[in-house]
């Protein structure tokens, strides 16, 4: 009323203010005795965000106490995730190999790098390689003829049950005793 428009629509902008941070976690479990034991690690958006677009990005693994060299587990060299739209996580798997061997407990490491769509808070992820072999001892019985003069040796072996070897030493007290002799 009383004028003219010239320009009848106004523009409202509403600037995200939201930026993605990934982050992934640390994982600990049994190595087992034999085949893989799948190790899966989660990415996620810090605070439990979503993204209107995908987020991507690589992935390594590195040595810790836990080596290639030995078969600790099985590399990841560039791997690539994403967290798809509308999602607040991915999963990344590394496969441990189980052994029989008595050892410490071992680590290694998942590295993020390299993403589009978010920033890294958190981009190193510990994988813990729990040992779950016991080593358990036995001491063989030895039977021989005493001889007619002078000492006779007795060797007795000393070993580890079940065919599992050690990673360190294993040491033990031993004494004799009265029997019928």
């Amino acid at each position: 009323v009383g004028a003219t428009i010239n320009d009848g629509q106004g523009l409202g902008t509403i600037t995200n203010d939201d930026s993605a941070t990934l982050s992934i976690d640390d994982v600990t479990l049994a190595e087992g005795n034999a085949g893989a034991t799948v190790y899966t690690f989660t990415v996620s958006i810090d605070g439990g965000l979503t993204s209107a677009s995908d987020i991507t990005f690589q992935y390594d693994t590195a040595d810790g106490s836990a080596t290639l060299a030995d078969s600790d587990y099985t590399a990841v060299v560039a791997g690539a995730g994403t967290i798809t739209a509308g999602n607040a996580s991915t999963t990344i798997t590394v496969d441990v190999t189980g052994d029989t061997i008595v050892e410490p407990d071992e680590d290694f490491f998942v590295n993020l790098s390299n993403p589009v769509g978010a920033t890294i808070n958190d981009g190193l992820g510990l994988g813990t390689i729990t040992n779950d072999d016991v080593a358990t001892l036995s001491i063989d019985d030895v039977t021989q003829a005493e001889g007619n003069a002078g000492p006779t040796v007795f060797t007795f072996t000393v070993s580890i049950d079940g065919g599992v070897t050690s990673a360190s030493d294993i040491t033990f007290q031993y004494d004799t005793a009265d029997g019928s002799a």
